[in-house]
């Protein structure tokens, strides 16, 4: 069962939002079982390799939804990562899924966005999805590489993230708080 922060409704444990007050309600990222869950920073067995910038030079790249603050890390050492919904039928499971925090709600399509890195530099590009991808409320344009940077707000179809860099000060900040617990 899943509370309701703003009610106190008990609501089944795969409710999006509050069956009492229809509020949104917070959503853990479960992942299908196939497709492998990205750790956080702390989670992970050799989480120093997660804050060291990659052979480009590009630090890591997190993104964070600002209503829940489910936080994702986002997988680096490969060409680009799609955002988008999982679809097991059909055998697609995308690197970054938002079926779990509501991307099907949301309007997020199953091949909505993907992240590249050229350089040291991150970028989005639209896959064509039905509702679109902004940046800092700019829309993307189909097959247009927008840049990202550190704290521009991602919107995918009505999903907002927080595009986060991760620097060696954030790195000793975690490690500072995860040893005060």
């Amino acid at each position: 069962m899943v509370r309701c922060p703003n009610c106190g409704f008990e609501n089944e444990d795969l409710a999006v939002f509050c069956k009492e007050c229809l509020k949104r309600l917070p959503v853990l990222p479960l992942r299908n079982p196939s497709t492998p869950r990205v750790k956080s920073p702390l989670e992970s067995e050799n989480s120093m390799r997660l804050f060291v910038p990659t052979p480009s030079g590009a630090l890591p790249m997190r993104l964070i939804e600002t209503e829940s603050g489910v936080e994702i890390d986002v997988p680096i050492g490969i060409e680009y990562v799609v955002i988008g919904r999982e679809d097991p039928e059909n055998d697609f499971f995308p690197e970054i899924d938002t079926t779990t925090i509501g991307g099907n709600i949301y309007g997020i399509s199953r091949r909505h966005a993907q992240i590249i890195l050229k350089g040291n530099q991150y970028f989005v590009q639209d896959l064509n999805s039905m509702n679109s991808t902004f940046v800092n409320k700019i829309k993307v344009a189909g097959n247009q590489l927008f840049p990202l940077n550190d704290d521009d707000l991602l919107t995918l179809g009505k999903l907002e993230f927080k595009v986060c860099l991760i620097t060696e000060s954030d790195r000793s900040a975690a490690q500072a708080s995860s040893s005060q617990a």
